[in-house]
């Protein structure tokens, strides 16, 4: 029977029922039954209800967007198109712009896209992908980091050990257990030694490797408070570019500071230093800062020390030698540096070498509380060297001492009093550092 006729008829229907009848452009021309409720069944057309299927077929459940895509039935848009009435953004998408930003983010997509193939040169690729697997020693300070870095390790070993980075762990159980974990290691043929923690962890393991000798490397993963030592090699702070750091870097042998000083108790005692050592009110502010809770960061736990007791200080005469050539002034600080950063990156030393087997030593002179208050923004910025007050010096062996006892700091550990000697041992330390 011809469309037509089938329409007709079904209006005809429709009218002597008091129904409505289907509309054979929405339905497709299929005669059906449709009961209505107190009525009797009204013969209609209708359309039967499909959706697509992913292997392009089609189920029942709304066929008109595969009639529309076949062109058989009008969509929304152009009924509305030939009632006049097109919106803006219908518009849009038929002349295939989308939304108004849509082209400004398909540009920023492609400069993107672009920027990571050009980051991703065949050279690093293959030598991130030809980087072999490493087994190392992990030793870890779970303390570290105001307890952080022993909650999260074992979740950060796994996600080393995904990037090729695997061991033993070693927890230190209390100050100075490392520097026997490290010592041991190396004396049982370790090839790696990777430091977990802040820049007191890094010492303790350091100290370990040189008394062993050896040629085991250090790598660090900086999960610490301070992390002062890592500023001056560019080793990256993120975890996952730590540990490509730690597999496919280079080894640099960097020189070590040997330090003898005196115990609280009276004893003398000798320990390495790796990165920055100092006398005077900077060891008084790193024993504060030790004391303190460090939730708030190593930079901020630093600076709220450094406040208390800048304001308690006094400056004293002190003694100092290097290299022979004796010097005696009434000074605030004196401060030995083989790496450039300190006390929460501050950059006390910027033109320090750690491998020219000379120690920069700055030597703060008699600053009042209103001098060293305008200059300590100076310090974060390395600007702080052309204070009258401020003599730096470079000499392979230092001493410092004073009428009175005055602390002495190393690596951010306050570890005795004076008097005390630094003396520069070149390239007893090899560390793994970017390439």
């Amino acid at each position: 029977m011809p469309d037509c006729e089938l329409r007709a008829r079904a209006l005809r229907g429709a009218r002597r029922e008091g129904a409505r009848a289907a509309d054979p452009r929405r339905t497709g021309g299929v005669e059906r039954r449709v009961l209505q409720p107190g009525r009797r069944p009204v013969p209609a057309l209708v359309r039967p209800r499909h959706s697509r299927r992913r292997d392009g077929g089609c189920d029942p459940v709304h066929a008109r967007r595969a009639a529309q895509g076949a062109g058989g039935l009008p969509s929304h848009r152009q009924r509305h198109r030939r009632r006049g009435r097109v919106h803006a953004h219908q518009r849009r998408r038929a002349a295939g712009g989308g939304r108004p930003h849509d082209a400004r983010r398909a540009c920023d997509r492609d400069r993107r896209s672009l920027g990571a193939r050009l980051r991703r040169r065949p050279e690093a690729e293959a030598s991130i992908h030809s980087t072999p697997p490493i087994s190392a020693v992990f030793l870890v300070n779970p303390a570290s980091g105001n307890g952080v870095t022993g909650r999260r390790w074992p979740e950060l070993a796994h996600r080393a050990a995904g990037l090729g980075l695997s061991g033993e762990t070693l927890l230190s159980e209390r100050p100075g257990h490392l520097t026997e974990l490290a010592e041991r290691a190396a004396r049982e043929g370790a090839g790696v030694v990777v430091a977990v923690g802040g820049d007191g962890t890094l010492n303790e393991v350091a100290n370990g490797l040189v008394r062993a000798g050896g040629s085991t490397e250090l790598a660090t993963i900086p999960l610490g408070t301070g992390m002062d030592f890592v500023r001056t090699y560019g080793i990256p702070n993120r975890f996952e570019d730590a540990v490509r750091t730690a597999l496919s870097a280079r080894t640099r042998s960097i020189d070590v500071g040997r330090v003898s000083y005196r115990t609280s108790s009276g004893e003398d005692a000798e320990r390495y230093l790796v990165n920055v050592g100092s006398v005077g009110m900077s060891a008084a502010v790193a024993q504060r800062a030790n004391g303190m809770s460090k939730a708030l960061g190593g930079k901020a736990t630093f600076f709220y020390a450094l406040t208390r007791v800048f304001l308690e200080w006094e400056n004293t005469v002190i003694d100092v030698e290097l290299d022979g050539e004796r010097r005696s002034a009434r000074m605030h600080d004196v401060i030995v540096a083989n790496g450039q950063y300190h006390g929460g990156a501050m950059w006390l030393a910027p033109e320090a070498r750690p491998d020219d087997g000379l120690f920069d030593v700055l030597m703060i002179g008699d600053v009042t509380k209103l001098d060293f208050a305008t200059t300590a923004p100076k310090l974060y910025r390395g600007r702080h060297l052309s204070h009258p007050k401020v003599d730096l010096e470079r000499a392979r062996v230092v001493a410092v001492d004073a009428a009175e006892q005055l602390p002495i700091e190393l690596d951010g550990e306050q570890v005795g009093t004076t008097p005390a000697r630094f003396e520069v041992v070149p390239g007893a330390l090899r560390v793994r550092v970017p390439a």
